[in-house]
């Protein structure tokens, strides 16, 4: 089955996005479906790349590279809060 999913997104991005899916022949939606496809389905071990751990590092503003685990339980704490 499938469901609607809104997103909101910067207006020149979309725009990017769109522009680059016509280029690849795929549609917006199938790119984004894919990217989600390639999510690992166990989250309680997910393992950052470097190059996202240097990026969630260098957004502490400390220097020091927070955990995976820290991460998630960051990311949860976020998602506790909104949907209160």
């Amino acid at each position: 089955m499938q469901t609607k999913l809104t997103l909101r997104i910067e207006d020149q991005l979309i725009r990017r996005a769109k522009a680059w899916a016509e280029l690849q022949g795929v549609s917006l939606s199938g790119t984004v479906a894919a990217f989600f496809a390639r999510l690992p389905e166990n989250t309680e071990s997910l393992e950052l790349s470097p190059w996202t751990r240097h990026l969630a590092g260098a957004a502490a503003g400390d220097g020091v590279t927070p955990s995976n685990g820290e991460l998630r339980d960051d990311h949860l704490r976020h998602l506790e809060e909104k949907h209160r």
